[in-house]
């Protein structure tokens, strides 16, 4: 206990004595305490909360990065996160073996459990949260008309957003795996893509209109909705050039692009990468700084825009190509790899990421468990000392 006198906490939380000399907890500094008996009586209580207490000092310059360490120690405990949020029918928590009201889908506890470990792991983690994204999504796609009756709620627009944000992230994940395994990731990205359009559009009326705030909105919602569906739009777009259809009797490929250049008209700080190749293959000098004048651009226009930017891409291979190499090495840098693991002994392989973990030393294999681990050990030891 720090012999620092308290100036701001004037009771003991054990006994609940005011004045005197009360003396702050030494490592959290958020509670007070009249004695070291009273302290020690009340450290089994007080324990846990403490060091969630002592993270949050350490982080109260980044509460995104206190709210990670938080969590990451809860789940370390083998403890459960547990969310009280708000929706139409009132409160509702994510426990497990709590019932919901009816008007919310059975499984909501899925949605708040694949949210919680996209927030558990930081950006660059992101795909070690795959096992519940996936048992959300496929929830999602056996319960849809409850699922979809939610979002069709005003109120649960940030549920909403949530969720597509939750499904940005798989897609992600799949679209890591395309080079190795093509049609089968393709085909997962196209499945998960239109079920995240189907819950962005419930929501893209409540987020773009002056409702009063809901509890826990963001300020910036509307404008949240707008990046997240560019975004999807952008992998939609990639994925359907990636299936080597006939872009003459693909509308969906037209309407895509054209839904990409209005986004990048309506906000500069994107990057105009695809209003550029709009641009270059127009004919006249037409004025395309409106959403109805691209809309109003034909789909011939829009076939010779989306052909320009694989052409300029080509010329710049066989023109400078080592500008070309240095984008691709860049591009190959920031792409990671979402293949599954094998485990090292019995080869079994995992069914998503993260399920298996590392050797601690070289960072290099994986197992499934324990017993494979010892079982390779002999073998795998002379490599990975060298490693």
């Amino acid at each position: 206990m720090s012999s620092q006198e308290d100036t701001s906490v004037k009771k003991c939380a054990k006994c609940g004595k005011e004045g005197g000399n009360v003396k702050i907890c030494g490592r959290c500094s958020r509670v007070a305490y009249c004695s070291r008996k009273c302290q020690q009586d009340d450290w089994k209580s007080h324990k846990s909360v403490c060091k969630m207490l002592k993270v949050a000092n350490k982080h109260s310059n980044n509460p995104g990065l206190a709210q990670h360490e938080i969590m990451r120690q809860t789940l370390k405990e083998g403890k459960q996160i547990v969310t009280m949020r708000s929706c139409h029918k009132g409160a509702i928590t994510s426990r497990r073996d709590q019932e919901v009201p009816e008007g919310v889908p059975k499984n909501y506890y899925l949605k708040e459990e694949a949210f919680i470990e996209m927030q558990r792991h930081r950006v660059e983690n992101y795909e070690f949260g795959e096992a519940a994204y996936k048992a959300f999504y496929d929830d999602v796609v056996a319960n849809e008309y409850d699922w979809i009756d939610f979002f069709t709620y005003a109120y649960n627009r940030l549920h909403s957003i949530e969720s597509a944000h939750v499904l940005s992230r798989l897609v992600n994940i799949y679209y890591g795996r395309i080079e190795k395994d093509n049609t089968d990731s393709i085909l997962q990205c196209i499945e998960v893509v239109a079920v995240q359009n189907k819950i962005m559009m419930c929501c893209k009326k409540y987020c773009h209109e002056s409702l009063p705030k809901f509890p826990g909105e963001e300020d910036d919602l509307a404008m949240f909705w707008d990046k997240l569906y560019y975004e999807m739009n952008d992998t939609k777009f990639t994925i359907m050039k990636r299936k080597e259809v006939d872009w003459k009797d693909n509308e969906n490929l037209i309407w895509t692009f054209r839904l990409l250049c209005i986004y990048e008209v309506e906000n500069t700080s994107v990057e105009p990468f695809y209003m550029q190749s709009l641009k270059c293959s127009m004919s006249s000098d037409a004025d395309l700084s409106t959403a109805k004048a691209i809309e109003d651009v034909s789909d011939d226009e829009v076939l010779k825009a989306i052909k320009l930017a694989d052409t300029a891409k080509t010329a710049l291979e066989t023109f400078a190509p080592d500008i070309a190499r240095e984008i691709e090495r860049a591009s190959a840098e920031q792409s990671k790899d979402m293949s599954l693991r094998k485990c090292e002994w019995c080869n079994q392989m995992e069914s998503a990421l993260g399920e298996f973990k590392h050797c601690v030393a070289c960072k290099q294999v994986a197992y499934c468990g324990r017993l494979c681990q010892k079982a390779d050990w002999k073998q795998h030891k002379k490599v990975c000392r060298k490693n």
